[in-house]
């Protein structure tokens, strides 16, 4: 079966979990913020396994080492490493603030890597302002999934739901 990259996230039982826990949360942006990132750090995590045959001691560092990792190894470029590492503190601060809020300069530096990431967003990052969280981890994972098309593809070829397979004639008996 030949498969796109973008059938990652359109016919993907794993990322369809992923988005409908993202769904369920959408009211709370602390728990959105921590649910992406965990996500987002089990992708790094592939990655990391599959491009390195030592990757245990990698895996065991820290976040921002694992990004720079990628980085130094111009696996992702300056501009996904920026928004990975401001996720990063992002989560950083939700996680070890008691008071946590998500200010409008916060969204307006998150809009500056989504427009990056997904220009056709930039005309909605007005209009989306609920959804802006979403929109982020959905492009920084999209970013992440689509570039590793060749690590991803594989390992949820399992889970694919083939574009083909149609609904059964009715019977006529």
């Amino acid at each position: 079966m030949k498969v796109n990259p973008s059938d990652i996230f359109s016919n993907n039982p794993i990322f369809n979990l992923f988005a409908d826990e993202l769904d369920t949360i959408s009211n709370n942006e602390r728990a959105m913020i921590i649910l992406g990132h965990g996500y987002i750090e089990l992708i790094i995590n592939v990655i990391l396994e599959s491009k390195y045959k030592n990757s245990n001691t990698i895996i065991d560092a820290n976040y921002f080492k694992k990004i720079k990792k990628l980085l130094s190894d111009q696996l992702i470029d300056q501009t996904v490493f920026e928004a990975l590492n401001w996720f990063r503190l992002l989560r950083n601060k939700a996680v070890h603030n008691f008071i946590f809020s998500f200010s409008v300069k916060t969204r307006k530096k998150m809009w500056k890597f989504i427009e990056y990431m997904a220009p056709s967003q930039k005309m909605y990052g007005k209009l989306l302002l609920k959804l802006d969280l979403k929109v982020f981890i959905y492009c920084i994972t999209g970013i992440l999934l689509n570039k590793f098309s060749d690590i991803f593809l594989p390992l949820f070829k399992n889970f694919m739901i083939p574009f083909d397979i149609k609904d059964p004639a009715p019977s006529s008996g």
